[in-house]
């Protein structure tokens, strides 16, 4: 797994792994997280399509043949660098008030960044 631009192996990063086949039963799901070298492994996949996504928003689809592996990758959006300032209803600042971030329209997806 990389970031798109400039292109560096990305660690870290959540991945989510479910079948793609529409009449496959919804019974094996998976979550990873990918080694600083960027990759990441699911063994043991049964064959079909399978859909593998990433905790900020990229998917893409493979498939599975009896007896062989399958590999690919994945490109992610850079993030954005932010300098963010929390204050008080006072407008002063707020000490240990915790720092998130997370995927605009997606609660379930958040990472906590700090604490002032």
């Amino acid at each position: 797994m990389s970031w798109e631009a400039p292109r560096e192996r990305a660690g870290e990063v959540e991945l989510y792994l479910e079948r793609d086949d529409a009449f496959a039963p919804d019974d094996h799901t998976a979550r990873a997280h990918t080694l600083r070298d960027g990759t990441a492994r699911f063994e043991d996949l049964a064959p079909g399509k399978w859909r593998v996504s990433a905790a900020v928003g990229r998917a893409r689809r493979f498939e599975v043949r009896a007896g062989e592996t399958a590999a690919g990758e994945l490109l992610l959006p850079r993030g954005r660098a932010t300098t963010v300032r929390v204050t008080d209803a006072l407008g002063l600042p707020a000490a240990g008030a915790r720092v998130e971030a997370s995927w605009r329209g997606r609660d379930d997806v958040w990472r906590a960044l700090g604490a002032t």
